[in-house]
């Protein structure tokens, strides 16, 4: 799942895909794309300003204590 911020979207958090990356035999074509995403959005926010980085992991936590 995603969460869109201004014109931006961002991967929320998965801890169940963390698992099946680790431990898992077979990975779904799902699964392959949910995590491509999340690595994808990992180095996005570390080429981001601090500003910004801030900006999206505050709505990113906003969205995941909904």
């Amino acid at each position: 799942m995603n969460i869109r911020i201004k014109d931006m979207s961002w991967p929320l958090p998965d801890g169940d895909l963390e698992w099946t990356l680790r431990y898992s035999q077979e990975l779904s074509e799902t699964d392959r794309l949910r995590a491509a995403s999340i690595l994808a959005a990992y180095a996005q926010m570390i080429r981001d300003p601090v500003a910004k980085r801030q900006m999206v992991i505050r709505e990113i936590r906003r969205a995941v204590t909904k």
